[in-house]
């Protein structure tokens, strides 16, 4: 007689979440797809791009300065369990796989027997390895079943589900027939409930347990360093994800931070349509970046317990589940990453110590300061947080990818009081690298001071993440090095930006983890550096030095000539005597052969004019007169302020002089207005009537050092989609000198049947210029657009053009605008 089985709740024969009739073509929806997913928004790539990204982006630029939130996957893979409505999860790098009981069946006479099918991953995964039950393994790719499970455990896994490696279970009345999870990554497992003796006892007798880790390598990688199409060099393609690889000739990529994240930004496809991932086109990743990045996670870096690692690698469980900036936050913080929006493409930026790069830059300075600016030298004080502490991955048998704590990093509070940052890194099964992580977080938060002003067009040549050392007196900045952390262009040549400080302490840990968290340099507040202050100053240093050159002329003037300061030419004067016109503005005149002749240096009549003034001010005896009568002068260089006119005088030793006005009426208050410039330039461009000459009102004879030249065109009608590039719009536009053309082209589109795709580009002389919008086939897209910022040589005419292409005349351009904007400067 057998033994009674311990009670098990199981309903024979249940498919979970199945979807009768669908067959081999979309089985991957056993999996739960959420309009809120990034897989479904990828349905439509204009929205992912325009909402998805964009919020990406937003997240990414403070990726480090926010804590990270950790994808759902991460902990629901820790335990099998029947969810019918479980989202979709994609496995990245070596780590424990999903474990999603997606259909089970019991049989035998009592029921003895259950199989289980578990899913792994919406797509083709890599390896699986091992399989563990609770704390033991039960299962290795190697070694099949093991210890106390051998004789109570089968195990069969697919890689990637296809009709012709379907596991029919019981000779596939249930299972096998239609449900095979086509393109996904499973394992089914057979438990035997009941000893295999009287006296054994099954280790599954009350069930598959709830703890089941299942240990493997993740979806293959796409690598542009290893793609010819894309600065790299070799056959993996972007859109053939048969090329993708987990380790390409033996050489692991799979675990590479910078290479998750931009296939994530991909997506993976089971036959054609998008399984999981955003589903982005290549043409709106910036390849170079992640190349760039890629590379700066592969870097060896020294560990403080001896031997070397990658720089960034992670693993992870994101599901469609979570939402989409979570997941990317979470692989962003394990690599140190920001993501930017760069002329319509996504770039991934790992932050490093590039701060070398601004020793051979000119910067900014005052001059490129604009109106007024903002300097947030630090923050609140609740948010100047002294320790970093969290929890990690550990991957160790021992604890089975289960979240543990690392050692906090901390630094001495500035008031006494710990202020703690919780920083969850749970992508992150490295030790080292989290202590590393934690500390750059840590030290960045000690420089988190923010400037903020309207910029020169001088600031256009830098890109958001680019470092540039700055010169400003108002703060007292002699080359501080900042990091540009927003920036905008604007059409009248202003960059309005955001500048975040920089220090070197900040990156001590691009090459171990062994430096400790040191605190920041203060910020000093020096009040003679305000502006106020320095004017001053300036003013004052300017008018001693005006007596002092006075004082020298008369000394020289005593040794060895005469020198007269008077209104009417001396009489008696010898040879090489001086002469100051003082009704003339103290004009200077040498006697040479008998006669006055008018010096051609004036600096030191100015210089005298100046001492003057300079002298009554520093003898304190300037007198401020503000009254309507004209007042009685005590001394030279007083002023008197008239109430009832407005204007400024000074005493200028005989009468009152103007020198400003605050409020004046020109046309009545105010003398001696120039009427004309007599030194040719005016006259010359003058007929005889005083009319203009019409070879002067060319645009480069007014102005040659700022000019605008703006047009814009519409096409007649509208235009259906032949499956080639048109033209659907030119503008022809000279420009007299080299200028920098801000070209955009908006439309509309409208679909009346079919799948079509299409593309919208701008070009110059025939050149493909700048960004364009695309979509592939089924991508619906009212509104296209294109832009490029170029350069166009002088003294010719350029032909801009708007070039669209539908794949199919039911795809029309119903309404499209292209405009340009040139700007040119000399110099």
């Amino acid at each position: 007689m057998s033994k009674v089985l311990k009670p098990l709740l199981i309903v024979a024969a249940v498919a979970v979440a199945f979807i009768p009739g669908v067959g081999t073509a979309l089985s991957v929806a056993l999996w739960t797809s959420t309009s809120l997913g990034l897989a479904a928004a990828a349905a439509i790539p204009g929205l992912i791009i325009a909402a998805g990204a964009a919020a990406g982006l937003s997240i990414a630029s403070n990726a480090l300065l926010k804590v990270p939130r950790s994808p759902l996957g991460q902990l629901d893979r820790l335990n099998a369990s029947v969810i019918p409505g479980a989202y979709r999860p994609a496995v990245f790098g070596t780590t424990a796989l999903a474990t999603d009981i997606r259909y089970t069946e019991p049989w035998g006479a009592e029921q003895e027997y259950v199989d289980y099918i578990i899913g792994c991953a919406a797509h083709k995964v890599t390896s699986i390895d091992e399989i563990w039950i609770e704390d033991r393994k039960a299962w290795s790719a190697t070694g099949g079943v093991i210890g106390d499970f051998v004789g109570y455990l089968t195990a069969e896994t697919r890689l990637e589900g296809t009709a012709a490696n379907t596991i029919a279970i019981n000779g596939g009345g249930k299972w096998g027939a239609t449900r095979r999870l086509t393109g996904c990554a499973y394992i089914h497992l057979r438990v035997k409930r009941t000893g295999n003796t009287k006296k054994a006892e099954s280790p599954f007798a009350g069930g598959l347990a709830s703890r089941l880790t299942i240990r493997g390598k993740g979806m293959a990688l796409y690598d542009p360093r290893r793609d010819s199409t894309a600065g790299g060099s070799g056959s993996m393609r972007a859109n053939d994800q048969s090329t993708w690889s987990f380790a390409p000739s033996g050489s692991e990529i799979g675990n590479n931070t910078a290479l998750q994240i931009l296939t994530y930004y991909l997506g993976w496809r089971i036959n054609g349509l998008i399984s999981v991932g955003c589903g982005i086109p290549p043409s709106k990743l910036d390849m170079a970046s992640f190349i760039t990045a890629a590379n700066l996670c592969d870097e060896l870096v020294a560990k403080s317990a001896g031997g070397t690692e990658p720089r960034y690698r992670s693993a992870a469980v994101v599901t469609e589940g979570d939402d989409p900036s979570a997941a990317m936050s979470a692989l962003l913080s394990a690599c140190n990453g920001r993501l930017r929006d760069n002329d319509g493409r996504i770039t991934l930026t790992i932050m490093h110590n590039d701060l070398a790069a601004t020793a051979l830059d000119d910067g900014l300075d005052d001059d490129d300061v604009l109106g007024p600016f903002q300097w947030d030298p630090d923050p609140a004080l609740n948010d100047q947080y002294n320790i970093a502490r969290g929890r990690y991955i550990d991957a160790s048998d021992a604890s089975l990818y289960q979240p543990v704590d690392y050692p906090e990093v901390s630094l001495a509070s500035i008031d006494g009081f710990d202020r703690v940052l919780s920083l969850d890194l749970l992508t992150v099964e490295s030790p080292s690298q989290v202590q590393r992580i934690a500390k750059q977080v840590l030290q960045r938060k000690q420089y988190d001071r923010r400037f903020t002003a309207t910029f020169s067009n001088r600031a256009w040549k830098y890109q958001v993440g680019d470092p540039l050392p700055f010169t400003f007196s108002a703060l007292g900045f002699d080359r501080a090095l900042f990091r540009v952390e927003a920036k905008t262009m604007n059409y009248d040549g202003t960059c309005p930006m955001v500048l975040t400080f920089e220090h070197e302490d900040i990156y001590a840990w691009d090459a171990s983890d062994a430096a400790p968290v040191v605190a920041a340099d203060p910020t000093l507040y020096d009040p003679l550096n305000d502006p106020y202050i320095l004017g001053i100053g300036e003013a004052l240093a300017a008018a001693i030095q005006a007596i002092a050159d006075a004082a020298n002329a008369q000394d020289t003037a005593d040794g060895k000539i005469d020198t007269y300061y008077q209104t009417a030419a001396p009489t008696g004067a010898s040879e090489g005597d001086l002469w100051f016109d003082t009704d003339d503005t103290n004009k200077l005149y040498v006697r040479r052969s008998g006669a006055w002749v008018l010096a051609a240096d004036t600096r030191v009549a100015l210089a005298i004019t100046n001492a003057a003034g300079a002298q009554a001010t520093a003898d304190g005896k300037v007198t401020t007169f503000y009254t309507t009568a004209t007042p009685t002068a005590t001394a030279l260089g007083d002023l008197w302020y008239s109430s009832s006119t407005n204007r400024l005088r000074r005493w200028n030793g005989s009468t009152w002089v103007d020198v400003a006005t605050v409020g004046a009426n020109w046309s009545t208050n105010l003398t001696n207005i120039p009427t004309a410039i007599s030194d040719g330039r005016v006259d010359a461009g003058l007929n005889s009537d005083g009319t203009i000459k019409t070879d002067r009102v060319t645009t480069l004879s007014v102005d040659v050092g700022a000019l605008v030249v703006r047009a814009a065109a519409q096409p007649a009608g509208s235009t259906a989609g032949t499956g080639a590039n048109i033209n659907v719009c030119t503008i022809n536009v000279y420009v007299p000198i080299d200028a920098s053309v801000l070209i955009t082209a908006t439309g509309a589109q409208n679909y009346v049947g079919g799948t079509p795709d299409h593309e919208l580009d701008v070009t110059v002389n025939g050149v493909v210029q700048g960004w364009g919008s695309s979509g592939g086939a089924g991508d619906y897209q009212a509104v296209c657009a294109a832009g490029a910022l170029v350069t166009l040589a002088g003294g010719a005419t350029h032909t801009i053009r708007a070039r669209w292409r539908g794949g199919a005349a039911q795809i029309i351009l119903t309404d499209l605008l292209l405009a340009v904007d040139a700007a040119m400067r000399n110099g």
